[in-house]
């Protein structure tokens, strides 16, 4: 009787653990990320650069998304991260550069927070998933 206790105790830990809320990451000051640049970290694209993120000092966005040059500007309140009138240059490039263009933009639009990593930084979304991982250049 023992045993069927010990092993029914057991069996409800389990479900009960596997039912508990994620821990939501820790989210920087991103005024941390003044004066860094980060690029993401699946490498080069068909156009032979990888797209690339440059936080400026003055509030000042700039960098690379796939096929175009971004410029902008991002603002951190607290521990949120916002990305304002991001704008790019108008070229057209293959299919996999424009994606990959999409996407790294869209990432951009989406993040509400950045989350340390050993090699950079992730940017979040409001409900802490992980939407991108960049790593620092500087």
């Amino acid at each position: 009787m023992k045993r069927i206790t010990l092993a029914g105790a057991a069996a409800a830990a389990l479900l009960l653990s596997a039912c508990s809320t994620p821990t939501q990451p820790t989210l920087i000051d991103p005024t941390s990320l003044e004066g860094q640049t980060f690029r993401w970290a699946l490498g080069e694209t068909s156009t032979g650069q990888t797209p690339m993120v440059v936080f400026g000092k003055d509030g000042r966005l700039s960098g690379f998304a796939g096929c175009n040059r971004i410029m902008g500007s991002w603002k951190a309140e607290g521990t949120g991260l916002s990305f304002l009138q991001v704008a790019t240059t108008r070229m057209m490039c293959d299919a996999d550069a424009m994606k990959t263009e999409e996407k790294f933009l869209g990432y951009l639009r989406d993040a509400t927070g950045a989350v340390a990593t050993p090699a950079g930084v992730d940017f979040v979304n409001a409900e802490g998933k992980v939407l991108v991982n960049l790593e620092k250049v500087n």
